[in-house]
């Protein structure tokens, strides 16, 4: 019977850093993509208790898809706490100006405790998109959260790596018994 034990400890600790990480990742809380292209508009939206790995920590991604010379898109948006009256603002500046094809966007650190909100935008000369993603524990300030950093691709693929090895030893072990 310690074999048996001694296994399924072995392998829980093994996949136990692999779930710890992936329980880490940003996931989206919020988007508008301003179909309506829209330059001035809100929208309402409420915030669930986060992740308690991941706490209060937002980021508002504001952007698009732009196509070669589209110019300076410049605004505000404001995120209002309707349980608290208070707000959070920033200034955006996108410069689509580039020679190229591709996302371009502002990135802005929110707080965000758990309730109802009113987002608030005022763009110049269009509507781009808008994004709210829990901030992730490896997500650096410029990082698109819809895409993976090389750091979570090495810490992925070493945690998978050592888990797969652990995982087969407790299995081993497992299999001793019998």
């Amino acid at each position: 019977m310690d074999e048996l034990k001694k296994g399924i400890l072995i392998v829980v600790i093994g996949l136990s850093p692999v779930i710890l990480f992936a329980l880490t990742f940003s996931t989206e809380v919020w988007y508008d993509k301003n179909w309506s292209n829209d330059a001035q508009g809100q929208e309402d939206f409420s915030i669930q208790p986060p992740n308690p790995l991941l706490g209060d920590r937002y980021m508002l991604i504001v952007g698009d898809y732009f196509s070669s010379y589209q110019g300076y898109i410049e605004g505000t948006v404001t995120i209002y706490n309707k349980g608290t009256g208070e707000t959070q603002n920033f200034n955006i500046n996108i410069d689509a100006t580039s020679s190229y094809q591709g996302w371009d966007s502002d990135h802005h650190v929110v707080f965000l405790p758990p309730g109802e909100y009113t987002i608030l935008w005022d763009f110049t000369p269009f509507a781009v998109d808008m994004y709210i993603y829990s901030h992730g524990w490896l997500m650096i300030e410029h990082d698109e959260p819809r895409e993976v950093n090389e750091l979570q691709t090495l810490i992925t693929m070493v945690s998978g790596f050592l888990a797969v090895i652990i995982v087969i030893s407790g299995i081993r072990i497992i299999s001793r018994r019998h």
